[in-house]
């Protein structure tokens, strides 16, 4: 797993993950914004208040014009992804 590591997806809030991922993703679209900025504009939206609730998680992808699809109850497992790598 130490060969996966990369510092730039580890997040800076303890609370942040839903954000983060959302980073990374905006990233692999060509649009760079920081983790800071991100939290910022979800806080103001209130989409950010110690954590991402699950409804709200996708809603700064939304508002860079990326589709999102949401599924209650969806599993990843480790196996499944280290398969597809």
């Amino acid at each position: 797993m130490a060969d996966f590591y990369n510092p730039e997806v580890q997040q800076i809030f303890p609370d942040s993950c839903a954000i983060k991922s959302q980073q990374l993703i905006l990233n692999d679209f060509g649009i760079e914004v920081s983790e800071v900025d991100l939290v910022q504009t979800a806080a103001v939206n209130g989409w950010y208040n110690g954590g991402t609730a699950p409804q709200d998680v996708g809603n700064l992808l939304e508002l860079a014009n990326i589709p999102v699809t949401r599924q209650e109850g969806a599993n990843v497992l480790i196996s499944d992804v280290l398969t597809v790598m």
